[in-house]
């Protein structure tokens, strides 16, 4: 097992720790980021279960919460918005999309109860701050997990089955978008698992 995929492979674990440093860098570099106490890898890395292409560069996005002190909705959309032109800069250095989803500490205490904040709560890496600011999340109750997120993953990967028909219907197919396709019928495979288990 490696640190952030189900392979062992520890020039790729390196790569992504020079990756999460950097982000991490360029988020305490924004300005005001005295108001960040942590920043969270989520998804597949976090989860130590992403995929790496050819071994060499990561085929997942990096999902990562940036959990803030408690602040005004005013404050809390300016940061959002630097954090939204930080996922771009990020997107176009690192050749992966970076997501930067802002978490205040009372927010993550009344998160609701869906599959996100579940897989967040028990699969996550914090890279920045405080060890166990997600302890403050509420206590999920696996089988009490709403039936609606079966419904919820299906029609968010399923956007994807709209992407993969929009590719082929053009003339030639590159092979980034052949990847693409590859990937995102994965993704609906085993969405379609998840949901069958929820």
């Amino acid at each position: 097992m490696g640190k952030y995929t189900v392979n062992d492979n520890p020039a790729f674990d390196n790569m992504l720790d020079e990756h999460m440093k950097l982000i991490s860098k360029r988020c305490l570099e924004l300005k005001n980021s005295h108001f960040i106490k942590a920043i969270v890898l989520m998804g597949s890395y976090g989860r130590g279960e992403g995929t790496a292409y050819k071994m060499t560069q990561a085929y997942n996005d990096y999902d990562l919460v940036v959990v803030g002190v408690e602040m005004s909705e005013k404050k809390r959309q300016a940061h959002q918005t630097q954090l939204h032109k930080l996922e771009i800069e990020l997107g176009a250095e690192l050749a992966i999309p970076v997501d930067l989803f802002l978490h205040t500490e009372n927010s993550l205490q009344r998160a609701e109860f869906s599959l996100m904040n579940y897989e967040m709560k028990h699969g996550h890496m914090v890279i920045y701050g405080d060890e166990h600011i997600l302890d403050i999340m509420p206590q999920y109750e696996l089988k009490k997990l709403p039936l609606d997120e079966g419904t919820r993953l299906l029609l968010n990967r399923g956007k994807l089955l709209l992407d993969i028909r929009r590719f082929l219907a053009k003339s030639q197919i590159s092979t980034e978008e052949r990847e693409l396709i590859h990937k995102f019928i994965s993704k609906n495979i085993l969405a379609m698992g998840d949901a069958a288990l929820i």
